[in-house]
């Protein structure tokens, strides 16, 4: 019976550890945990549409929140003309980790573009918590990635890409990042805002679960409690 307590622990502790890729665009994400966690409006004003809310068959998301956690595309955040706002994005599973080449990347939607034209209408500016204060914002002009999202057979838009670099936010390689701040504004060229769905961390390191800790201790206390008492016999 000790014996199988150890091992159902260990094959508790693996099972959780079974991940599966999630692909978004052109990316290739190493689970589901590589998406954010969390989001809320800091400042400002934000809007949700994107494949919603009279634009496709999904109706607009009901928060912050909603529109820009996990890997699903189908709700966003934006602005109309004039408006501008900051939102905070959380990574709580998972940490972006810097590492060798971009660590994060920011998903969203606009028209059609060739693969690898930046679109300047969907420019937004990126802030990182470096661990102290939040970094002054750089700002981007997402490139499209020669794919496509649609709401319906009748609604489709391209998908573009901002790939954020943690280095060039002078953090130092292997530092890890658990939040970033978007600014989204109207650029003033004839659109809306950029309609950002997606966070999504390249490289990340993994924060262990309570219950991993637990579960292995649940499994090794029979064989440490058997050592005890062996312990005892010997003096």
């Amino acid at each position: 019976m000790r014996g199988i307590a150890l091992a159902t622990g260990f094959c508790l502790v693996a099972t959780s550890a079974v991940a599966s890729p999630v692909t978004v665009g052109s990316y290739t994400f190493s689970s589901e945990a590589a998406f954010a966690d969390d989001a809320f409006l800091v400042s400002g004003t934000i809007r949700f549409n994107c494949l919603g809310g009279g634009w496709g068959v999904n109706p607009p998301a009901a928060s912050v929140a909603e529109a820009l956690v996990g890997s699903d595309l189908s709700h966003c955040v934006n602005n109309d003309t004039g408006d501008s706002g900051v939102v905070e994005i959380v990574f709580s599973d998972n940490l972006i980790l810097n590492s060798a080449g971009p660590d994060l990347v920011v998903l969203e939607l606009s028209g059609a573009m060739s693969a690898g034209t930046p679109d300047p209408r969907e420019n937004f500016g990126v802030s990182v918590y470096d661990g102290v204060a939040f970094t002054p914002f750089t700002y981007f002009d997402p490139i499209a990635t020669g794919t496509s999202y649609c709401g319906d057979p009748s609604l489709c838009l391209d998908t573009f890409s901002v790939e954020i670099d943690l280095s060039a936010f002078g953090l130092f390689e292997g530092q890890t990042v658990d939040r970033v701040r978007l600014h989204i504004f109207d650029v003033g060229l004839g659109t809306k805002s950029a309609d950002i769905g997606v966070l999504g961390a390249l490289n990340s390191a993994p924060i262990p679960e309570p219950s991993t800790g637990l579960l292995l201790g649940w499994g090794l206390l029979p064989l440490a409690s058997r050592r005890s008492t062996g312990g005892s016999r010997i003096r």
